[in-house]
């Protein structure tokens, strides 16, 4: 919980996974923890140092009709890292193979591209917007509606495990004590 409330505390980067801009007290935040987690599943990314890097955030399960929404959240430092593509696709994975699930839905506001770009490149298609929705730098943007129906989801997640697989094995021939990385663009 203390990486959260340090997350949250960020103002910098709070903007792209809560609409919640207010800044809180330790005890504050750890009182309202509960209605973060609460009806979510709540995974922490951590690098392969065992440092957090992130988080994933599935909430609004809804069973009944096959579908829930997913948050990814990534540091700015971990952006793009092979720890953050390898936990997202097997937490996709895992949701999808776990639940009856037919589809999986995530908001992106539009100025956040990279991760617009790796959801499409995930398998998630474009459903719609939501107009002006979020406040972000010096005016409103708009919040691009993604989802990711579980056909589409059993083709992508070969080729993306895939390319984590080829990336570890990279970084394992370059050089065993970390000063080559490879990094995934996706």
């Amino acid at each position: 919980m203390p990486t959260l409330f340090k997350w949250h505390s960020d103002l910098s980067n709070l903007h792209l996974w809560s609409s919640d801009r207010r800044l809180y007290s330790a005890e504050n935040f750890n009182s309202g923890y509960p209605n973060f987690v609460s009806g979510a599943i709540v995974v922490l990314i951590s690098d392969s140092a065992g440092l957090p890097i992130g988080f994933i955030r599935a909430f609004d399960l809804n069973f009944s009709d096959g579908w829930l929404k997913l948050t990814v959240v990534v540091n700015d430092v971990a952006n793009r890292r092979l720890e953050a593509l390898e936990a997202t696709a097997l937490f996709i994975d895992y949701m999808f193979s776990s639940f009856p699930l037919r589809k999986i839905y995530s908001g992106v506001p539009e100025y956040d591209v990279d991760t617009l770009a790796f959801l499409e490149r995930a398998g998630f298609v474009r459903e719609g917007r939501d107009v002006d929705y979020i406040w972000h730098g010096d005016k409103f943007w708009d919040v691009v509606q993604l989802s990711l129906f579980r056909s589409a989801w059993d083709e992508t997640r070969k080729e993306l495990l895939r390319l984590a697989d080829l990336a570890v094995d990279l970084n394992s021939a370059l050089d065993g004590d970390g000063r080559h990385e490879v990094r995934l663009s996706v």
